[in-house]
């Protein structure tokens, strides 16, 4: 019956972090939340409260599906009411007007979408009006590739910079952010952004400091 009507039906596969209680869109978002430290202390601790579970039992994929066929929505929620798994996407997605933001330029606000004329002038307007700072910057060799990593992060997975909730649209995402204070990177997730760091810099300098110091009190 169902393969003689017109039916439009598209399927999308999304993935659940069942330790975080979290849902990625892609599997590269869902591979580098592994990755963070939050999420090997999460899964850690759910080990240890699950201790009979299988180590797929921790990740799982999620099966979206959306029609046009008002029959075969019915049929797609009684399916996701008798499997908790699989959910319907009747309810689409809010969508979002189009704004510009920092993907397309790192001289855009990652908090406002507010455009200056350079990096450095945007970095002083995160700064003073959000207490954005780069951790570590010191250590740092990527500035380029950290700001755009965390443009990712706010417009593509809508995630908050420093508690990692989620939400329906970026814009949501940045507003929470304002109004929580949460416009900063969390100081413990040195694993998330190890790749723009090179915190051998930070120690060769240190020991630098060190031998002028003994140098210095060995010449007096």
């Amino acid at each position: 019956m169902l393969a003689n009507s017109n039916l439009s039906v598209s399927v999308s596969t999304q993935w659940k972090c069942v330790p975080c209680g979290k849902v990625f869109k892609t599997m590269e978002m869902l591979e580098d939340h592994k990755k963070s430290k939050k999420h090997r202390q999460n899964e850690k601790k759910y080990k240890a409260d699950h201790p009979e579970s299988e180590p797929s039992s921790i990740f799982k994929s999620i099966q979206y599906e959306s029609s046009n066929n008002d029959i075969l929505s019915e049929l797609q929620k009684s399916i996701s009411q008798s499997n908790g798994d699989t959910l319907s996407l009747n309810e689409k997605p809010e969508e979002e007007p189009y704004v510009k933001t920092t993907l397309e330029s790192l001289r855009i606000c990652l908090f406002s979408n507010q455009e200056f004329d350079g990096v450095k002038k945007c970095l002083d307007h995160m700064r003073l009006k959000y207490n954005f700072r780069i951790v570590d910057i010191e250590s740092l060799i990527n500035l380029k590739g950290l700001l755009a990593y965390i443009a990712e992060r706010i417009q593509l997975g809508k995630m908050c910079l420093y508690c990692d909730k989620q939400f329906k649209t970026a814009a949501r995402c940045q507003q929470h952010m304002i109004d929580m204070g949460h416009c900063m990177m969390p100081m413990d997730a040195d694993d998330e952004y190890e790749f723009f760091y090179d915190y051998r810099r930070a120690f060769a300098n240190l020991n630098v400091k060190k031998k002028s110091k003994v140098l210095q009190i060995s010449y007096d």
